[in-house]
């Protein structure tokens, strides 16, 4: 039954409007489903030659494509603690954020996992409580998790991409704990 259910045209469909999804667009190119459905038909569900598909795809190379993606939670304290060296000593802070923020750990009620469409996480709410959180993590306010805060944030964190009114926005900090929060709130530091 489940290599009748492999095999069946709607599954790979499925399957790559879910990678499309997951690594292109929050509304996936059609043509590049139909694609990437074929391959993982042609090669007998092989991930690996239908993630090679997406990633040298024209789409997923396209400019629109690039930060078109919004960080879930998970993402956002992953990446603001690899960015700030964070010192985790205690985890459990950060699993109480990803609650606090709409994502706990290992907690998702439907079956099929967490959204991944930015519909899901952002809203007001969601971008204060991300805000919140970077403003406790750059002010050393998150138990058992220590940073080092440094002038080059914004270079660091973003990359050196960042539009001009969030330039500015940040070159307003009057602390180099300040600047950091306002880096991690960044609109560019939502985006993957």
């Amino acid at each position: 039954v489940l290599d009748i259910l492999a095999k069946h045209p709607s599954t790979a469909r499925f399957i790559a409007t879910k990678l499309v999804r997951r690594f292109v667009s929050d509304n996936p190119p059609g043509a590049l489903i139909d694609r990437v459905a074929a391959r993982f038909a042609g090669s007998d569900g092989d991930l690996r030659e239908v993630v090679r598909t997406i990633l040298t795809s024209p789409e997923f190379l396209a400019p629109g494509a690039y930060r078109a993606k919004v960080k879930t939670p998970f993402e956002f304290i992953v990446s603001a603690m690899r960015v700030t060296g964070a010192d985790v000593a205690d985890a459990m802070p950060l699993v109480r954020a990803l609650q606090q923020l709409g994502m706990p750990l290992y907690q998702c009620q439907p079956p099929t996992g967490y959204q991944d469409t930015a519909a899901a996480w952002v809203n007001t709410g969601a971008l204060v409580g991300r805000m919140n959180f970077a403003l406790r993590l750059a002010g050393n306010q998150v138990p058992g998790v220590a940073i080092a805060t440094e002038q080059s944030i914004v270079e660091t964190a973003l990359n050196g991409d960042v539009a001009e009114t969030t330039r500015a926005t940040i070159a307003k900090a009057t602390s180099p704990q300040q600047m950091t929060a306002l880096t991690l709130g960044a609109p560019e530091f939502q985006r993957r």
